[in-house]
Protein backbone atom coordinates (compact mmCIF):
# COMPACT_ATOMS: atom_id res chain seq x y z
CA UNK A 1 0.00 0.00 0.00
CA UNK A 2 1.39 3.37 -0.83
CA UNK A 3 1.40 6.39 1.60
CA UNK A 4 1.41 8.92 -1.17
CA UNK A 5 -0.57 7.77 -4.30
CA UNK A 6 0.13 10.26 -6.93
CA UNK A 7 -2.37 9.28 -9.68
CA UNK A 8 -5.89 9.10 -9.32
CA UNK A 9 -9.39 10.15 -11.31
CA UNK A 10 -12.45 11.42 -10.31
CA UNK A 11 -15.59 12.05 -12.01
CA UNK A 12 -14.21 15.20 -14.07
CA UNK A 13 -12.08 12.89 -16.08
CA UNK A 14 -15.09 10.78 -16.98
CA UNK A 15 -13.56 7.70 -17.10
CA UNK A 16 -13.38 7.72 -12.97
CA UNK A 17 -16.62 6.86 -10.92
CA UNK A 18 -16.61 8.86 -7.85
CA UNK A 19 -16.28 12.55 -6.38
CA UNK A 20 -12.96 13.99 -4.85
CA UNK A 21 -14.54 13.37 -1.43
CA UNK A 22 -15.10 9.68 -2.18
CA UNK A 23 -11.35 9.27 -3.59
CA UNK A 24 -9.91 11.14 -0.06
CA UNK A 25 -12.28 9.76 2.03
CA UNK A 26 -11.57 6.16 1.17
CA UNK A 27 -7.74 6.90 0.45
CA UNK A 28 -8.23 7.85 4.35
CA UNK A 29 -9.80 4.35 5.82
CA UNK A 30 -7.23 2.47 3.18
CA UNK A 31 -4.62 4.05 5.10
CA UNK A 32 -2.95 6.16 2.57
CA UNK A 33 -1.48 9.60 3.99
CA UNK A 34 -1.64 11.96 0.35
CA UNK A 35 -3.96 11.29 -2.63
CA UNK A 36 -3.19 13.09 -5.75
CA UNK A 37 -6.44 13.77 -8.20
CA UNK A 38 -4.86 13.98 -11.63
CA UNK A 39 -7.69 14.44 -13.54
CA UNK A 40 -7.13 14.20 -16.87
CA UNK A 41 -6.67 17.34 -19.52
CA UNK A 42 -9.57 18.62 -22.01
CA UNK A 43 -8.04 17.43 -25.02
CA UNK A 44 -8.82 14.06 -23.94
CA UNK A 45 -12.58 14.71 -22.20
CA UNK A 46 -11.09 15.94 -18.72
CA UNK A 47 -13.35 18.64 -16.88
CA UNK A 48 -11.28 19.63 -13.73
CA UNK A 49 -12.16 23.26 -13.21
CA UNK A 50 -10.90 26.03 -11.39
CA UNK A 51 -12.69 26.26 -8.27
CA UNK A 52 -10.99 22.91 -7.60
CA UNK A 53 -7.71 24.37 -8.07
CA UNK A 54 -8.32 27.66 -6.68
CA UNK A 55 -10.46 26.94 -3.43
CA UNK A 56 -10.70 23.18 -2.18
CA UNK A 57 -7.61 22.79 0.21
CA UNK A 58 -7.76 19.80 2.43
CA UNK A 59 -11.52 18.83 2.42
CA UNK A 60 -11.24 15.87 4.25
CA UNK A 61 -9.70 15.40 7.74
CA UNK A 62 -6.63 12.89 7.91
CA UNK A 63 -5.13 13.20 4.54
CA UNK A 64 -3.74 15.26 2.35
CA UNK A 65 -4.89 16.59 -1.04
CA UNK A 66 -2.33 16.82 -3.94
CA UNK A 67 -3.86 18.96 -6.74
CA UNK A 68 -2.46 17.81 -10.04
CA UNK A 69 -3.61 17.05 -13.87
CA UNK A 70 -2.92 14.13 -16.09
CA UNK A 71 -2.07 16.19 -19.25
CA UNK A 72 -2.00 15.60 -22.81
CA UNK A 73 0.49 15.53 -25.57
CA UNK A 74 -1.37 18.63 -27.85
CA UNK A 75 0.54 16.97 -30.94
CA UNK A 76 2.63 20.64 -31.85
CA UNK A 77 4.93 21.01 -28.82
CA UNK A 78 2.68 21.72 -26.11
CA UNK A 79 0.38 20.27 -23.52
CA UNK A 80 -3.39 20.85 -22.26
CA UNK A 81 -2.20 21.66 -18.49
CA UNK A 82 -3.83 24.77 -17.75
CA UNK A 83 -1.35 28.20 -17.12
CA UNK A 84 -4.00 29.94 -15.81
CA UNK A 85 -4.37 27.22 -12.33
CA UNK A 86 -0.55 25.69 -12.73
CA UNK A 87 0.49 27.49 -9.94
CA UNK A 88 -2.08 26.00 -7.55
CA UNK A 89 -0.65 22.57 -8.80
CA UNK A 90 1.27 19.75 -6.88
CA UNK A 91 1.92 17.39 -9.52
CA UNK A 92 1.60 17.45 -13.22
CA UNK A 93 1.88 14.21 -15.51
CA UNK A 94 2.13 13.82 -18.72
CA UNK A 95 1.14 10.85 -20.99
CA UNK A 96 0.66 10.06 -24.31
CA UNK A 97 -3.41 8.62 -25.14
CA UNK A 98 -6.06 8.46 -27.64
CA UNK A 99 -5.69 12.43 -29.01
CA UNK A 100 -2.70 11.38 -30.53
CA UNK A 101 -1.96 9.25 -33.95
CA UNK A 102 -1.04 5.83 -33.67
CA UNK A 103 1.15 3.98 -35.03
CA UNK A 104 3.91 6.05 -35.70
CA UNK A 105 6.88 4.37 -33.91
CA UNK A 106 8.89 4.38 -30.72
CA UNK A 107 11.21 6.67 -32.45
CA UNK A 108 8.36 9.62 -32.88
CA UNK A 109 6.71 9.07 -29.57
CA UNK A 110 9.78 8.92 -27.42
CA UNK A 111 10.77 12.43 -29.33
CA UNK A 112 7.56 14.24 -28.73
CA UNK A 113 7.85 13.22 -25.48
CA UNK A 114 10.83 14.76 -24.67
CA UNK A 115 10.76 17.63 -26.96
CA UNK A 116 7.80 18.86 -25.11
CA UNK A 117 9.42 18.42 -21.33
CA UNK A 118 11.88 20.08 -22.31
CA UNK A 119 9.89 22.91 -23.01
CA UNK A 120 7.51 22.19 -20.42
CA UNK A 121 9.63 21.40 -16.72
CA UNK A 122 6.43 21.90 -14.94
CA UNK A 123 5.71 18.03 -15.83
CA UNK A 124 6.85 16.40 -12.55
CA UNK A 125 6.29 12.75 -13.69
CA UNK A 126 5.51 10.66 -17.78
CA UNK A 127 2.10 8.56 -16.83
CA UNK A 128 2.22 4.95 -18.03
CA UNK A 129 5.23 5.13 -20.49
CA UNK A 130 5.08 1.33 -20.93
CA UNK A 131 2.26 0.88 -23.76
CA UNK A 132 3.98 -0.48 -26.38
CA UNK A 133 1.09 -1.54 -28.07
CA UNK A 134 -0.11 1.83 -28.88
CA UNK A 135 2.55 4.54 -28.23
CA UNK A 136 5.77 2.62 -28.19
CA UNK A 137 8.59 4.25 -26.63
CA UNK A 138 12.45 4.51 -26.43
CA UNK A 139 12.64 3.70 -22.48
CA UNK A 140 16.50 3.65 -22.48
CA UNK A 141 16.87 7.49 -24.20
CA UNK A 142 13.34 8.49 -22.09
CA UNK A 143 15.11 7.81 -18.64
CA UNK A 144 18.31 9.11 -19.77
CA UNK A 145 16.20 12.45 -20.49
CA UNK A 146 14.32 12.02 -17.23
CA UNK A 147 18.10 12.33 -15.54
CA UNK A 148 18.95 15.16 -17.94
CA UNK A 149 15.51 17.25 -17.26
CA UNK A 150 14.80 16.08 -13.60
CA UNK A 151 11.49 14.21 -14.00
CA UNK A 152 10.55 10.83 -12.98
CA UNK A 153 8.94 7.76 -14.89
CA UNK A 154 5.73 6.17 -13.67
CA UNK A 155 5.62 2.58 -12.60
CA UNK A 156 1.88 2.45 -13.16
CA UNK A 157 0.50 -0.38 -10.97
CA UNK A 158 -3.43 -0.32 -12.75
CA UNK A 159 -1.62 -1.18 -16.36
CA UNK A 160 -0.39 -4.52 -14.77
CA UNK A 161 -3.35 -5.21 -13.04
CA UNK A 162 -5.54 -5.56 -15.75
CA UNK A 163 -3.47 -6.70 -18.38
CA UNK A 164 -2.63 -3.38 -20.14
CA UNK A 165 0.08 -3.57 -21.14
CA UNK A 166 2.73 -5.86 -22.04
CA UNK A 167 5.03 -7.78 -19.55
CA UNK A 168 7.87 -7.58 -21.56
CA UNK A 169 7.89 -3.98 -22.29
CA UNK A 170 7.36 -3.32 -18.79
CA UNK A 171 10.36 -4.88 -17.56
CA UNK A 172 12.55 -3.40 -20.25
CA UNK A 173 11.63 -0.02 -18.91
CA UNK A 174 12.17 -1.21 -15.19
CA UNK A 175 15.39 -2.37 -16.95
CA UNK A 176 16.19 0.92 -18.33
CA UNK A 177 15.33 2.90 -15.09
CA UNK A 178 17.44 0.50 -13.29
CA UNK A 179 20.30 1.43 -15.84
CA UNK A 180 20.10 5.13 -15.39
CA UNK A 181 19.28 5.64 -11.64
CA UNK A 182 16.32 7.94 -12.84
CA UNK A 183 13.60 8.90 -10.35
CA UNK A 184 10.28 6.31 -10.82
CA UNK A 185 7.01 7.03 -8.61
CA UNK A 186 4.69 4.09 -7.80
CA UNK A 187 1.11 5.45 -8.89
CA UNK A 188 -2.50 3.03 -8.47
CA UNK A 189 -3.85 4.76 -11.31
CA UNK A 190 -6.84 4.29 -9.74
CA UNK A 191 -10.44 5.14 -11.23
CA UNK A 192 -12.37 3.85 -8.04
CA UNK A 193 -11.93 3.49 -4.75
CA UNK A 194 -10.96 0.21 -4.46
CA UNK A 195 -8.10 0.45 -6.39
CA UNK A 196 -6.23 3.79 -4.74
CA UNK A 197 -3.02 2.86 -2.92
CA UNK A 198 -2.69 -0.21 -4.89
CA UNK A 199 1.01 -1.51 -5.37
CA UNK A 200 0.68 -4.86 -4.88
CA UNK A 201 1.13 -5.58 -8.77
CA UNK A 202 4.17 -3.60 -9.90
CA UNK A 203 5.77 -4.38 -6.74
CA UNK A 204 5.98 -8.13 -7.77
CA UNK A 205 7.76 -6.96 -11.22
CA UNK A 206 10.19 -4.58 -9.17
CA UNK A 207 11.05 -7.49 -6.35
CA UNK A 208 11.86 -10.02 -9.06
CA UNK A 209 14.78 -7.64 -10.38
CA UNK A 210 15.55 -6.28 -6.66
CA UNK A 211 14.55 -2.92 -8.01
CA UNK A 212 16.20 -0.08 -5.96
CA UNK A 213 14.66 1.21 -3.46
CA UNK A 214 16.04 4.56 -2.83
CA UNK A 215 15.40 5.37 -6.72
CA UNK A 216 11.15 5.33 -5.89
CA UNK A 217 10.55 8.60 -5.02
CA UNK A 218 7.41 8.57 -3.24
CA UNK A 219 8.50 5.16 -0.96
CA UNK A 220 7.95 6.85 2.08
CA UNK A 221 5.39 9.68 2.84
CA UNK A 222 8.11 11.92 3.90
CA UNK A 223 9.89 11.72 0.37
CA UNK A 224 7.03 11.91 -1.40
CA UNK A 225 6.50 15.67 0.22
CA UNK A 226 10.02 16.40 -0.09
CA UNK A 227 9.56 15.85 -4.15
CA UNK A 228 6.28 17.67 -4.42
CA UNK A 229 8.15 20.46 -2.63
CA UNK A 230 11.23 20.59 -4.63
CA UNK A 231 9.12 21.13 -8.34
CA UNK A 232 6.63 23.82 -6.89
CA UNK A 233 9.09 26.46 -8.12
CA UNK A 234 8.97 24.79 -11.58
CA UNK A 235 4.86 25.84 -11.69
CA UNK A 236 5.56 29.29 -10.76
Amino acid sequence: MLDADFHSHTLFSGCGIHTVIEMLSAAREKGVKALAITDHGKLVGGKANNVFFERMDNPVNGIRLLKGIEANLDGSGGTDTPQSVLKFMDIVLLGIHDNIPKNLGAEYYTKLLIDTIKKAPYVDLVSHPNNAGMFPLNHLDLCKAAIDYNFAIELNNSKIKYSRTDTADTMAMLEACVKTGCMTIIASDAHCITEIGEDRHIRTLLNSISFPEHQIVNSTYDKAIEFIDMRKKNKR
